[in-house]
């Protein structure tokens, strides 16, 4: 009877460690369209219910380094600059895919003082899955500009 109390618990525990992996396991993106939908709602909502650190951490790649810090780092910048100032709209500026492999998404987000951020992701393709896979954000002048493909500023222009 003692072996098999042991045996249950020790069923037990694997079952709580295996659902516990389970659930810091990325969920494949299934639609990147309605994820950008998910987005774009998710920021004109004025970040509600810290919803970019859930839509972030639920479908950061598995390859990932340091997943918590980025989804922190994500959330805080969200809501230092745009969740202070509600987006007036969200402008895709490109959508491309290479080889099936990584689609590259840019935004541009307008808010209502007009101001611009910009946002560029990258969904990584693994083993016919689409997870997200890097996100940059910023608003520097020269950020805006490569995000919308213009020449930099720095150097001599007119030469």
């Amino acid at each position: 009877m003692k072996a098999g109390f042991k045996r249950g618990l020790i069923l037990l525990a694997g079952l709580i460690f295996s659902v516990a992996a389970m659930a810091n396991e990325p969920i494949p993106i299934e639609d990147k369209d309605v994820f950008e939908k998910q987005l774009i709602t998710c920021i004109t909502s004025e970040l509600e219910n810290d919803c970019i650190a859930s839509l972030f951490s639920v479908h950061l790649g598995p390859t990932a380094k340091d997943r918590d810090n980025l989804i922190n780092y994500a959330n805080s910048a969200f809501k230092k600059r745009v969740g202070k100032i509600p987006a007036h709209k969200i402008h895709v500026v490109s959508r491309m895919t290479k080889a099936d492999l990584i689609d590259e998404r840019t935004y541009i987000i307008e808010c209502s003082n007009s101001d611009f951020y910009g946002l560029h992701i990258n969904f990584k393709c693994l083993k016919g899955k689409w997870y997200l896979f890097r996100f940059s954000f910023g608003s520097s002048a020269e950020f805006i500009r490569r995000i919308l493909d213009f020449p930099s500023t720095s150097g001599n222009a007119g030469k």
